[in-house]
């Protein structure tokens, strides 16, 4: 029920519930912290994340590393990247979701350096990124007209390594980061499509 009134925006009737819940001392479990923060998508809605981790830390529920994660999304989706970041810190090893979530988060905050960094650093982990972080990232590294192709070249480097080269996605969003009438042959379901990529 809790995860029904997160998902559907109606937070006082679940933190209600909630504290029904915890006035019968009948301590949450991570199920329903995960379904009360799923739907915080907002600044706004900032201080409710921020009463509902209070309640993790109450309860030590903060070293459930599901909700920790859905933790750092919630916290990265309202843009609270310091947070964001504190959160993340303490994980033991974050898995490739909560690695997505910071580094989106940063990007869409605007600190494409912080987001280039991470993503370093989960290449350096060994992980293998899905092709939504990786338009994510061309698309951050577009945004913030560097003046050097240095950091479009890094992630592209990184699509090659893992051959996820192929990837529609990837394709497509390399057309945005390479350099000027530049042309990119890129093998999908295997037939050759050439691009013409746009001026930057």
């Amino acid at each position: 029920m809790n995860s029904g009134y997160g998902n559907g925006g109606f937070w006082d009737k679940g933190l209600q519930l909630f504290s029904e819940m915890e006035s019968m001392e009948m301590g949450p479990d991570g199920y329903i912290i995960v379904g009360l923060l799923s739907g915080l998508a907002d600044l706004s809605l900032i201080s409710i994340g921020e009463g509902i981790h209070g309640l993790c830390l109450k309860w030590n529920l903060d070293s459930n590393a599901h909700v920790s994660s859905v933790l750092v999304s919630m916290y990265s989706r309202c843009m609270s990247m310091n947070s964001a970041h504190r959160v993340f810190s303490g994980l033991f090893e974050p898995d490739l979701v909560t690695w997505s979530a910071l580094i989106t988060g940063f990007s869409q905050s605007g600190d494409y350096d912080k987001a280039l960094f991470f993503f370093k650093n989960l290449n350096m982990e060994g992980k293998k990124p899905d092709s939504v972080l990786i338009a994510s990232m061309f698309a951050a590294t577009a945004a913030a007209q560097m003046a050097h192709v240095g950091p479009g070249c890094e992630i592209h480097a990184s699509v090659l390594r893992h051959g996820i080269e192929s990837d529609v996605m990837i394709s497509s969003a390399l057309i945005g980061i390479e350099s000027d009438k530049a042309l990119t042959f890129c093998k999908i379901s295997d037939w050759f499509c050439l691009f013409y990529l746009l001026i930057l």
